[in-house]
């Protein structure tokens, strides 16, 4: 009887432990300051800034023709990215589309690692590196950003990586591309709905939006030295247009 009491106090202490820590984890996301960081390049020189994988020996590599530097690692990434690059972009695109090929390949050949979602927030080992996104499959929201960079890079399609939060306070990561002079943000992670299903098409509601369309869809973050995104010139809409089907199936399933 008296052990039996014993372990009904320690598991009623787990479980206010339990919700002390998540209710204090909620306090913390609610009122902490906004923080916003920019890449204009993957490099991590810059110890204050939250670490992100660097693909920049990747995408030089590409466009200098010398892989002799890569590690055995950026390599594979490189293998793979070189075989979707051949596969999906012609020499007669334009740059947005090349921009689009790239990212509907992201979104219909890439799944979201759900695990993420969950309480304990577990990620793999690769879900933040092209690694984890195009020869394993699967990443997070980082994995899918840093990918997108690494492919506008090889493009030499002027982009940035912004680094800030959702709506519910929770980390995030997009893109932001130039393209004729004029910026846009992407958040290609969002375009890809969960779960996923075979054969499912890509879906365009965060593929070049401005910045005031972004605000108004749950993405937060401070906007001091980054580029005006205002124009809808080179947005999927007004260049490329839904279909119906696309229509349908995002008011279903797009955050």
């Amino acid at each position: 009887m008296k052990l039996r009491k014993i372990i009904v106090w320690i598991v009623a202490i787990l479980c206010l432990g339990y919700v002390g820590v998540k209710v204090g984890k909620k306090l913390y996301k609610q009122y902490r300051p906004l923080e916003t960081t920019v890449y204009s390049d993957s490099d991590n020189s810059d110890e204050n800034k939250p670490e992100i994988y660097d693909t920049k020996p990747v995408s030089e590599a590409y466009l200098t023709g010398d892989t002799s530097k890569l590690s055995e690692y950026d390599k594979k990434i490189y293998d793979k990215a070189i075989e979707i690059l051949d596969r999906i972009i012609e020499s007669d695109m334009t740059d947005y589309e090349k921009e689009l090929a790239v990212h509907d390949y992201m979104v219909t050949h890439i799944t979201y690692e759900t695990e993420n979602l969950g309480i304990f927030k577990q990620k793999s080992e690769d879900s933040e590196t092209p690694y984890g996104a195009l020869c394993k499959g699967k990443a997070v929201c980082t994995g899918y950003t840093v990918t997108f960079k690494m492919f506008m890079d090889m493009l030499e399609i002027p982009n940035l990586i912004v680094y800030a939060e959702d709506a519910d306070r929770d980390d995030h990561a997009w893109n932001m591309v130039c393209l004729d002079e004029l910026w846009y943000y992407v958040d290609v992670t969002w375009n890809d709905p969960v779960p996923d299903y075979d054969e499912r098409i890509a879906l365009h509601k965060y593929f070049n939006v401005t910045e005031d369309f972004l605000r108004d869809n749950s993405h937060c973050w401070h906007t001091d030295g980054l580029p005006q995104a205002d124009s809808i010139e080179h947005s999927y809409e007004k260049l490329t247009g839904k279909s119906e089907q696309e229509k349908a199936y995002e008011i279903q399933t797009l955050y």
